[in-house]
């Protein structure tokens, strides 16, 4: 399963890039320890997703690693960790954003690892 979303973003990266033009394609990994289960996939996942020019992320709970493919002229990484810390998680070793991580849901709230 991990090789498949490897190769998929891969894929989606190539596919991208071509397909749009002077669009500027780019696949970044960000370490989001604090994720431990399927809720806090989907709440990362939905955050990063809602950015302007992010294209495609998933998120391994195995790895912790997300993997986020986005158009490099309408956003950037720091907005990237934003979003994931503005979420109630750590994003590369940055601590999260204290109210949301009080207002996740109790299985949610790591904290022990930043």
């Amino acid at each position: 399963m991990k090789a498949f979303k490897i190769l998929f973003l891969i894929t989606a990266t190539i596919l991208f890039a071509a397909g749009c033009g002077k669009t500027e394609a780019s696949t970044t990994a960000i370490s989001v320890k604090s994720a431990v289960c399927e809720t806090c996939v989907y709440k990362i996942e939905t955050a990063v997703k809602n950015i302007d020019g992010v294209k495609l992320v998933s998120l391994d709970l195995g790895t912790h690693m997300a993997q986020v493919v986005f158009d490099k002229s309408k956003t950037d990484l720091p907005a990237i960790e934003s979003a994931i810390m503005m979420a109630g998680y750590s994003a590369n070793g940055n601590p999260p954003n204290q109210q949301a991580l009080d207002d996740l849901p109790q299985c949610c709230k790591v904290t022990n690892e930043i």
